[in-house]
């Protein structure tokens, strides 16, 4: 979250999306398919969809040429889209939850903020650990009627944005850089 691109809007993620979609199954997506979609939304100009096939790359973890569509657009869609923390959380959980139910399960929760985590270590920012992330989405959910039930977006986000981990990931003081402790 550390990095943003201001020409990047949510709708524009929203509309690589939705032509993700039309194109590809909605869960996962192959470079062929990506490059069609990144391609019929004209707002991105040459720079951006440089960004973004090299972050399809850094998501493409077999090497096969294909990615899981939620977890990309949830990261990338959470990093580079301009806004606020909590502006940027819930277009990462809207792209994440491709068929609009705004309900996610405790899981997918740890997902987004880890593709959000993973991007943003793309960059050279400090990061959050994966065991504190799963700490954070833990707490969220003890927040919910029966914690491991799944939990309403709007409900979960201020949770999130307001604990410990996320505000340290906010400020820029993770403890991880480039996958190594960050030295003191």
């Amino acid at each position: 979250m550390a990095f943003t691109t201001t020409n990047m809007e949510s709708a524009e993620f929203q509309n690589l999306a939705d032509k993700l979609k039309e194109l590809a199954d909605p869960k996962v997506c192959s470079r062929v398919a990506f490059d069609e979609a990144l391609a019929a939304v004209p707002k991105f100009e040459e720079s951006e969809r440089d960004l973004l096939t090299r972050l399809f790359i850094l998501y493409d973890t077999a090497g096969e040429s294909v990615i899981q569509t939620h977890v990309y657009l949830a990261g990338v869609g959470g990093c580079l889209c301009s806004g606020t923390s909590t502006e940027k959380l819930a277009i990462a959980c809207k792209l994440y939850d491709l068929v609009g139910t705004g309900i996610l399960q405790r899981a997918d929760f740890g997902k987004i903020l880890n593709s959000i985590n993973l991007v943003t270590s793309y960059f050279g920012d400090p990061v959050v650990s994966a065991d504190e992330i799963d700490r954070c989405v833990y707490e969220t959910f003890q927040h919910n009627p029966e914690p491991s039930d799944p939990m309403a977006i709007d409900d979960a986000i201020p949770h999130i944005i307001g604990h410990e981990v996320a505000v340290s990931f906010v400020r820029g003081e993770g403890k991880i850089r480039y996958g190594r402790p960050v030295a003191v």
